[in-house]
């Protein structure tokens, strides 16, 4: 009977221990369940974030072509600005001079040196080269006059214009020391090396 009676305890001692660990286990598969509902709603909301995001970068690819284009266009404006402030400038530069001067090769003359003049400001020296060229068959001067009065003409066309002139680097350039050349009547000069 006391072995019985131990055996019983012991026997309802497991039966404790049983519904203890079933009551652990039933908690630990609430804790399970509560996991997995979570994991799934990260999953939503990674999958909605996800949707967000390439939403937003498909907007933002967007906009930086509209930006480009808008680039692009404003380029072309200023592009466009500057080619006609540069003709209304001619025009009031020939108007002026068709005021004062009634030849007509000397008004050719005029015009090519400030074509020359607005080139070398634009520093596109090899426009410049071919206007002030040109400008050789109009010119009513001598070669050294002329060229005087091209120096003259640019300096007095930057004063006007607020713009910077320097003589010393232009008349020092390579595109005038070949304009030069052939006025002076200057050759090119090779070093034979013996």
């Amino acid at each position: 009977q006391s072995q019985l009676h131990q055996t019983q305890e012991e026997l309802e001692q497991s039966r404790s221990q049983l519904h203890q660990t079933q009551g652990e286990l039933e908690n630990y598969q609430s804790q399970l369940y509560q996991v997995r509902a979570e994991c799934e709603e990260f999953r939503s909301q990674l999958d909605r974030t996800q949707g967000e995001l390439e939403q937003t970068k498909a907007l933002l690819n967007q906009s930086q072509h509209q930006l480009h284009r808008t680039e692009l266009v404003l380029e072309q404006s200023l592009v466009q600005q500057h080619q006609t402030q540069e003709q209304l400038n001619r025009l009031q530069f020939e108007q002026a001079i068709a005021s004062q001067k009634n030849d007509p090769s000397q008004m050719q003359y005029e015009l090519l040196v400030w074509d020359a003049w607005y080139a070398y400001q634009n520093n596109d020296m090899t426009k410049m080269r071919e206007c002030l060229k040109q400008s050789i068959k109009f010119t009513p001067f001598s070669h050294t006059e002329t060229v005087l009065n091209w120096l003259d003409s640019f300096a007095k066309l930057s004063s006007e214009k607020g713009c910077d002139f320097n003589s010393y680097a232009l008349t020092n350039s390579e595109v005038w020391k070949e304009l030069m050349r052939p006025m002076l009547g200057v050759k090119k000069m090779t070093v034979a090396i013996p």
